[in-house]
C-alpha cells in the first residue's frame, strides 16, 4: 500500500500522493531536493553522471488497486494527485541539470499485472 497509510495523519505528513499536507511533508520535499543536489555531487565528483529512474507505485498504474487502497484506508479519490511524486522528480532533476527517466507512461500503457 506504500505510499499510503491506515492513519489520516500519516498521509498528510508522509504521503506525497495525498493532497491535504503539513509542514513535515514539505519539508521532506524539500529535504528531498537537497539529498539529490547532494547525492549529485558526490556521483560527479567521482567522474560519473546521475540519473534518476522514476518507477510508479502499484495505485499509480491500477484503477482497481488505487480504489482498494483508498477503502482500506478510508480516503476520498480526491484528495489523491497521482502525479505528484513524478512532478517533484522533475522539478528536482530539471534543478539539478539531471536526466530523469520517469517510467510512468510506459507502465501505464504496458500489460498489467506487472508488480
Amino acid at each position: 500500500m506504500e505510499p499510503f497509510y491506515i492513519h489520516l495523519q500519516d498521509n498528510i505528513d508522509n504521503n506525497i500522493l495525498y493532497k491535504p499536507s503539513s509542514e513535515k511533508k514539505e519539508l521532506d520535499k524539500q529535504r528531498f531536493g537537497e539529498c539529490i543536489a547532494d547525492f549529485k555531487k558526490s556521483v560527479e565528483s567521482n567522474g560519473a553522471e546521475l540519473y534518476i529512474i522514476l518507477l510508479p507505485s502499484k495505485e499509480q498504474i491500477s484503477n482497481k488497486i488505487l480504489k482498494e487502497t483508498l477503502k482500506v484506508c478510508n480516503l476520498n479519490e480526491e484528495d489523491i494527485d497521482l502525479l505528484a511524486a513524478n512532478r517533484l522528480c522533475s522539478d528536482v532533476a530539471q534543478k539539478e541539470g539531471l536526466n530523469l527517466i520517469d517510467m510512468y507512461d510506459d507502465f501505464k500503457s504496458s500489460a498489467f499485472p506487472f508488480f
